[in-house]
């Protein structure tokens, strides 16, 4: 397991800069006190820009995971690794001037390049599948909703007050973002004089660069797991646009503050982390992977609409508390699922896609989210109840049973 851990670490500083990016643009955008933005924006044209703002990281880890996810196939896990680390310690340093400047493009411009950057999760994923049985994969994927879902909890918070200018008169929005940058500099030293490759030679298949840069094709074209991508995407749009749109939600209907809007996105990451830690592996053992996924995307569909139809402050903490108990556990599942599905010298390449469709309703919903904001408030979560429920609804026909290598 030790060795495993600067794996796990740079799937947490991944995370971590989604995570933070919530709250950093929810208040950049939508908080007319702290808003750096200029007073005559309309709050259609806030929200519009919340929706850009925290979809361009997501669109870089779209097209950069597919293309990491083989290159690590093909080149080994830990150079591919150590390039990428590199690239996006450079991005971060443009991320971190831009926002101190307030320069709205190039904002968007080097997040971008900071999330293909941080597409090598795609690669950590791949080196813990090296290493595990197909009978542990799960309990160790399972580890990796643990770290999410801690990046989750730290992200708010760390961003929420090391944004904040009256803890500390020289922070702004860009200090979170310098802060990540040294971290990911010490990551990068830990990786290069510390991580093993964990790709066997063997393993490795040769690559053309038009099929690396094509590989997401092949979500409709392979059709071993195919219909689990579009399954999985489904579940993915309600998943992360719960995480993405209830912030939003709750910052127009509460008018909470900054501290309060940082709590509470970080509450929703609690359950996560208790169930992959102490219930996913007895919860594997004794049900089958098909009906808890099934189970949990009910589930998340129900919850997503407890959350907008009880309207005491009160109830948020207990709807989303119950609404993130089973994406834990979907989560969990539909990684596993599409793993097992495929032999190891694939795995790189099916992570890949299974992650590119992870990231491509954060794209989408933040700029969907957005506008459907601005017809009602409570229409982005419905969304995400209808996606989690057509989800269950095309799962029931699929085949989950794993394959032989």
């Amino acid at each position: 397991m030790r060795k495993l851990l600067p794996l796990y670490v740079v799937i947490f500083i991944a995370f971590l800069g989604i995570s933070m990016s919530i709250l950093i643009f929810t208040e950049f955008t939508m908080n007319l006190k702290t808003s750096s933005l200029p007073k005559s924006y309309t709050f259609a044209q806030r929200s519009l820009l919340f929706g850009i703002l925290t979809s361009v990281y997501p669109l870089g880890q779209f097209l950069g995971s597919p293309v990491l996810g083989a290159l690590s196939d093909r080149y080994g896990r830990r150079p591919i690794l150590i390039w990428t680390l590199l690239f996006t310690i450079v991005a971060y340093v443009f991320v971190s001037l831009s926002l101190h400047s307030v320069a709205v493009i190039w904002i968007c411009i080097t997040l971008f390049l900071a999330g293909i950057g941080e597409a090598n999760m795609v690669i950590a994923q791949g080196a813990i599948a090296d290493t595990s049985e197909k009978r542990k994969r799960a309990h160790l994927f399972g580890y990796i909703t643990v770290v999410a879902s801690s990046a989750y909890i730290v992200g708010p918070i760390f961003g929420g007050q090391l944004s904040n200018p009256t803890i500390v008169k020289w922070f702004n929005y860009s200090t979170p973002y310098w802060i990540v940058t040294g971290l990911l500099v010490l990551i990068f030293l830990w990786i290069f004089f510390g991580f093993k490759e964990t790709h066997k030679k063997e393993n490795r298949k040769h690559i053309k660069w038009v099929s690396a840069l094509t590989n997401l094709t092949t979500i409709f074209t392979d059709k071993a797991v195919r219909k689990f991508y579009m399954v999985n995407f489904l579940a993915y749009i309600a998943i992360f646009g719960y995480f993405r749109l209830f912030p939003l939600y709750v910052a127009d209907q509460y008018d909470t503050t900054q501290s309060l809007l940082s709590y509470v996105i970080a509450w929703v990451s609690v359950p996560l982390i208790i169930v992959n830690s102490f219930f996913i592996k007895p919860l594997l053992k004794h049900f089958r992977h098909k009906y808890l996924f099934e189970f949990s995307l009910w589930m998340i569909g129900i919850g997503s609409i407890f959350t907008i139809f009880f309207q005491p402050f009160g109830f948020i903490w207990i709807s989303t508390c119950f609404t993130t108990i089973f994406i834990a556990i979907a989560l969990t599942v539909s990684i596993t699922v599409i793993s097992n599905k495929v032999s190891h010298a694939k795995q790189g390449r099916v992570l890949g896609n299974n992650l590119s469709l992870q990231v491509i309703p954060q794209i989408v919903i933040g700029i969907i989210g957005g506008s459907l904001a601005i017809a009602s408030i409570k229409l982005p979560l419905l969304m995400c109840s209808a996606f989690a429920i057509a989800a269950a609804v095309f799962s029931i026909k699929l085949d989950y049973s794993p394959v032989d290598n």
